[in-house]
């Protein structure tokens, strides 16, 4: 090989270097480099619904021997409402008034309220009634699984909810208990989360 021919090659390897060097830097011109930095708080989020115990429980009567109504907060989350209340005769009531409060971070909805029934006799002289967001919801002789709907519990929101009892005057005044008559009433409120 020839001098001239070794010049050429070491030229044309020289020429490929540098377009090589070249080619890098000009790749590199074209490089970004975007970055992302972020710093997310996630607040606690929790699920109660309560009795409100804040507020207590709002209590009228009428000619009744003995009237009580209590939350239950031994677990300093009242789930639980009782009361009890003697009768006297036809035209005495009891009623309670307890706020349902809703504590947690999410939206609640009233699914379903829950009432124990009356037996054919009972449904004759004693009305039990349970009223939520202006709807009262009376006690037959079957149990009573009441679907509601569109009914929100907005978070940190309180709905009244309002229990009574009353003593009637039957059509036939022989439908009226001839001995004392100790009835058990029961309700409940089913609570789930609203969906969005």
């Amino acid at each position: 090989m020839n001098t001239n021919s070794r010049k050429k090659e070491k030229a044309i390897l020289v020429l490929l270097l540098l377009v090589i060097a070249l080619m890098t830097v000009g790749f590199a011109l074209y490089n970004a480099t975007l970055t992302i930095n972020g710093t997310v708080t996630v607040k606690a989020s929790k699920w109660l619904v309560l009795w409100d115990s804040g507020d207590g429980v709002s209590v009228s009567s009428g000619d009744c021997a003995a009237a009580s109504g209590d939350l239950d907060t031994t677990a300093n989350e009242p789930t639980n409402f009782k009361f009890e209340v003697v009768l006297n005769k036809p035209g005495a009531f009891y009623e309670a008034t307890i706020q349902a409060h809703n504590y947690g971070t999410f939206d609640a909805v009233l699914k379903t309220l829950n009432m124990s029934a009356l037996t054919t006799a009972q449904n004759k002289y004693l009305k039990y009634t349970v009223t939520y967001n202006g709807t009262t919801y009376t006690a037959g002789t079957t149990a009573l699984a009441q679907s509601i709907s569109g009914v929100t519990l907005a978070a940190g929101a309180k709905h009244p909810v309002k229990v009574k009892v009353e003593y009637l005057m039957p059509n036939d005044e022989s439908d009226l208990p001839s001995t004392d008559q100790t009835i058990t009433v029961t309700g409940s409120l089913v609570y789930e989360q609203k969906e969005n």
